[in-house]
């Protein structure tokens, strides 16, 4: 399902904008936000390396700075996929405060698991 509804509201943005800036400006926006999208999820991606590796020194286990280079990945792919929706959507990921929310509901959906499966094993 996600694979055709994103499609579609791709198109219709780009149709909306080309409409309001013009065909040629809104191609040259799709690539100013891919090659910038790429920078920021390069400086992102070693923001959470060198988070990762500050972990590992102090001995403790990287699971939050693992999540999170996921999510930078994630964003990664979304940047660079031509449309505004999901550029939209991998900004919003991108930075740290999306990045805390999303990776706090994963950790959540994680622990619901982990403790209905040892409910399971109990019983």
């Amino acid at each position: 399902m996600t694979f055709v509804i994103v499609p579609l509201i791709e198109i219709a943005l780009f149709i909306q904008v080309g409409k309001i800036i013009g065909t040629f400006a809104t191609i040259g926006v799709i690539l100013l936000l891919g090659v910038v999208g790429a920078v920021l999820v390069k400086w992102q991606g070693l923001r959470v390396l060198r988070d990762i590796r500050r972990a590992l020194d102090r001995g403790d286990i990287p699971g939050d700075g693992l999540i999170e280079g996921v999510l930078v990945l994630v964003s990664g792919a979304l940047l660079i996929t031509p449309g505004f929706f999901t550029d939209m959507i991998g900004l919003a990921i991108l930075f740290r405060p999306g990045r805390s929310l999303i990776r706090k509901a994963i950790k959540r959906a994680f622990y619901k698991r982990v403790a209905r499966y040892q409910f399971i094993l109990h019983v």
